[in-house]
């Protein structure tokens, strides 16, 4: 998968007018690691993706849940006997963001282990500002302790003899974590 955010972009963040390419080998890493970071604390696609062909497990339930979101499109659902089903208030099913919901027929995705396969795409068509903002700030204070010669400090004895802790190169906040939290999948 891709990056969350690009190289230039964090260069015009860290080092606003400047041209140097002095960085251009270490913060490569450092953004795929921040990316890498985010997206398992949000556990759901944040970049638009395709899947082809999925197989899917019906509850016997109204909800068909599918293994990545949110969910932007869906091209195909067909059931183990190879009915498909349409997309559609006056069809089969509607999208919502985590799931498939019937509407019509008796109401509910048949019980069963991978009886459905579905073709569809999930993530954001745009990456939302704040999760961006999120990665500006990681990758910042990750390439600041780096190049302080911090990196790996997690206390620090000041000049008056007391110690303290620090972030540890780029761990996430609380204020990062409860902007990440809103793009978790919720408990169904």
């Amino acid at each position: 998968m891709a990056d969350l955010v690009t190289l230039a972009n964090v260069k015009t963040y860290l080092l606003p007018g400047e041209t140097t390419t002095q960085w251009d080998t270490i913060l490569p890493a450092i953004i795929s690691a921040v990316s890498e970071q985010v997206k398992r604390e949000v556990g759901c696609d944040i970049e638009h993706v395709h899947y082809t062909a999925v197989k899917v497990s019906g509850r016997g339930t109204p909800m068909l849940d599918l293994p990545n979101w949110p969910i932007t499109a869906v091209t195909t659902v067909v059931d183990q006997e190879g009915n498909e089903y349409v997309v559609g208030y006056d069809q089969d099913y509607v999208i919502e963001t985590l799931c498939l919901r019937r509407v019509n027929g008796d109401g509910i995705w048949a019980k069963g282990s991978g009886n459905f396969t579905v073709t569809y795409e999930a993530g954001f068509t745009a990456i939302p500002a704040d999760i961006i903002l999120v990665c500006y700030e990681l990758i910042a204070r990750k390439w600041k302790t780096m190049k302080g010669g911090e990196w790996g400090e997690s206390n620090r004895t000041f000049p008056d003899g007391s110690t303290g802790s620090v972030n540890v190169d780029g761990e996430l906040t609380k204020n990062h974590r409860a902007i990440l939290a809103t793009y978790k999948r919720p408990k169904l």
